[in-house]
């Protein structure tokens, strides 16, 4: 399997465990949100997903990633964002919630902007390593 397949193996992942949550009517996760709020696991999740679009965008942080090609991962982690909690509508004991969705848009933001405004140095610091 070439390495760009395997760049974008984890976020398949990550998107794939998120459908399997959100499928059950009572996530295993569901006792934590008595102690954190939904939208905090909605934010880590989202950030999750956006910084493993950003590593199979960058070719495991091997490339940068250009103002285009964030947005375009943006786009894709939002729209996930909106096919879930639609998804979540049709099951039973789950809604769907416009907050969700705002949490999760604002987690993957913030994983796919750290990278893209922290890149050069990071990029600078990890090529160093590898010489």
């Amino acid at each position: 399997m070439s390495r760009q397949v395997l760049n974008w193996l984890p976020a398949t992942a990550v998107a794939l465990l998120i459908f399997l949550l959100s499928h059950q009517s009572e996530p295993p996760g569901s006792v934590v949100t008595e102690f954190l709020s939904d939208w905090i696991l909605h934010f880590a999740a989202y950030g999750v997903l956006g910084g493993c679009l950003v590593w199979g965008a960058t070719d495991g942080l091997r490339r940068h990633l250009t103002g285009k090609a964030a947005l375009l991962i943006l786009l894709a982690a939002m729209l996930y964002g909106v096919s879930d909690e639609w998804h979540q509508s049709w099951i039973p004991g789950r809604t769907a919630s416009a907050g969700d969705w705002l949490a999760d848009a604002l987690g993957a933001s913030a994983s796919i902007l750290s990278w893209l405004f922290c890149q050069d140095s990071l990029l600078r610091l990890m090529k160093g390593r590898r010489d």
